[in-house]
């Protein structure tokens, strides 16, 4: 006789039990359930962004990330700047619409050919 899982009541079979159909699909259900919950529990959620991009040399660059993120997290390797969205520049960086600026200057976010890794919290 099957015995149910803990926590969402799904079939757990022994060898001696016929299968049926209906057992299937009253799993399938539950599962169906369950992932819509998690689903509707996410939605509005923080999520992540990750990138990279290779500075310029410009005075400023403009790196998109679609949604206006709350902070990004920038690393050049050595150096790891973390800047949160109050309109200010912190190091070479200023969170804008759809994405974030960076800056040549004093550190320098923005050197020619180098490559920069990002987290952008969204």
């Amino acid at each position: 006789m099957a015995t149910y899982t803990e926590n969402y009541q799904l079939h757990q079979w022994v060898p001696e039990d016929d299968f049926l159909r209906t057992d299937f699909n009253t799993d399938f259900q539950k599962i169906d359930a369950a992932l819509a919950g998690l689903q509707t529990a996410l939605d509005g959620k923080c999520q992540l962004k990750r990138g990279n991009f290779n500075g310029n040399g410009g005075s400023s660059r403009l790196v998109i990330t679609g949604p206006t993120p709350e902070a990004v997290i920038l690393s050049t390797g050595s150096t790891v700047v973390s800047v949160i969205s109050d309109d200010s520049t912190i190091s070479g960086v200023k969170i804008v619409d759809n994405g974030f600026e960076v800056y040549s200057g004093s550190p320098n976010m923005n050197q020619s050919g180098k490559r920069y890794n990002y987290v952008a919290l969204i």
